[in-house]
């Protein structure tokens, strides 16, 4: 069985330049492709282990509601 993050590195690889995200910026639609959300995603991963995150650690994900 493939895990999600194979799967989803899978995704960047066949789909480059394909929209992952479509955000409304206030002037409109803005859209973030799958490499540039992988970025994200690792840049996001890097900040948490130099936070001293361990795998097991319990954090907490907060968002807008809509």
């Amino acid at each position: 069985m493939i895990t999600i993050p194979a799967f989803f590195n899978q995704c960047v690889s066949r789909f480059p330049v394909n929209v992952f995200l479509w955000e409304n910026n206030g002037n409109g639609y803005e859209g973030t492709n799958f490499p540039e959300v992988q970025n994200q995603v690792y840049q996001l991963a890097s900040a948490l282990i130099r936070l001293g995150i361990q795998k097991g650690d319990r954090i907490a994900l907060m968002s807008e509601s809509r």
